[in-house]
């Protein structure tokens, strides 16, 4: 999956905020989340997962000190580095991932609706 170049046109814009950016390829069947200047591909399972951890980190998940900010770092169990975010990124980006899995489900079900249309 993380192998295959696809064309942009595969891509199914799904959020677009001034640091966040989430996207679908329809070939892939993946997920690609740019947040600052990190990038992770999750799948749909993945990304739902991902979704909850942001949703469940607590004041005391903010341990690293990072220029001056409390830090919680959050990454998928086998990637060398993840995402280094404040309270406030933690916010910004759950709200971006939950939208983008109702832009998401949308367009599954449009696609399916569509089927029926003859």
């Amino acid at each position: 999956m993380g192998n295959i170049m696809c064309d942009y046109c595969q891509y199914l814009d799904l959020v677009e905020t001034n640091r966040c950016r989430i996207n679908f390829c329809k070939r892939c069947k993946a997920f690609t989340l740019t947040y600052q200047s990190c990038c992770a591909v999750f799948t749909q399972l993945e990304l739902e997962k991902f979704h909850i951890a942001l949703r469940v980190l607590t004041p005391s998940h903010y341990q690293h000190d990072f220029l001056g900010k409390r830090m919680a770092v959050i990454k998928k169990p086998e990637a060398p580095i993840g995402f280094c975010l404040s309270q406030d990124d933690t916010k910004e980006l759950a709200s971006a991932v939950a939208e983008s899995l109702t832009h998401y489900d949308a367009y599954c079900a449009t696609r399916r609706a569509s089927r029926f249309l003859i």
